[in-house]
């Protein structure tokens, strides 16, 4: 069956006889399970510039034995993927209205979201690591040294280790997860 990518589409394309939602995915680029928006550079497209044809699949059309294909043309501009319509014509026209404006607000989408990855990224990694520290380098007496050295030693653990209410849970691991992936779908709609 291989492998599908799929286009993230906002507004979502809905079916026209009943209205649902229908997730667009193509085999047209490289078969590596990516998501695309408009605007995402595509890897491999069988065409530096021009227009594919898709077919979408309803399924609730599909079982009430109702036309169950929609077509849908993915436009495609130097690599970059510009549009997803509903009729060829409409397909053309975007295709030959490509103008620079677009082009800068799809730079700063992906700078920006280049930027909210990488940060998302570096706190997820630093949360892990104080986790492995934590685990692998247990805290010293506190009895060497004066009370000074003590009080530093306490600061220090606590401004560089993490939070007391996640190293008290059953598994911390599965905490820093769950809270980077709430943090993770909170960000989503920034792009």
């Amino acid at each position: 069956m291989g492998l599908f990518d799929t286009i993230l589409l906002d507004p979502p394309i809905t079916c026209p006889n009943c209205g649902r939602t229908l997730e667009l995915q193509t085999k047209h680029f490289e078969p590596g399970m990516v998501s695309y928006r408009i605007g995402s550079i595509i890897t491999y497209s069988p065409v530096l510039s021009g227009i594919l044809t898709e077919d979408l699949f309803c399924h609730d059309c599909y079982k009430a034995e109702r036309d169950h294909r929609v077509d849908v043309w993915l436009v495609v501009w130097h690599s970059i993927l510009v549009g997803v319509e509903r009729s060829e014509q409409a397909a053309e026209a975007r295709l030959a209205s490509i103008d620079r404006v677009d082009l800068i607000r799809w730079i700063d989408e992906a700078q920006r979201a280049e930027r909210t990855w990488r940060s998302r990224f570096r706190s997820f990694y630093r949360d892990v690591s104080r986790w492995h520290e934590h685990v692998h380098h247990p805290e010293p007496d506190d009895e060497d040294g004066d009370d000074t050295e003590r009080s530093r030693r306490r600061s220090m653990r606590a401004f560089f280790s993490l939070p007391k209410e996640i190293l008290d849970t059953p598994d911390p691991l599965a905490t820093i997860l769950s809270n980077h992936n709430e943090t993770s779908e909170e960000s989503d709609g920034m792009f």
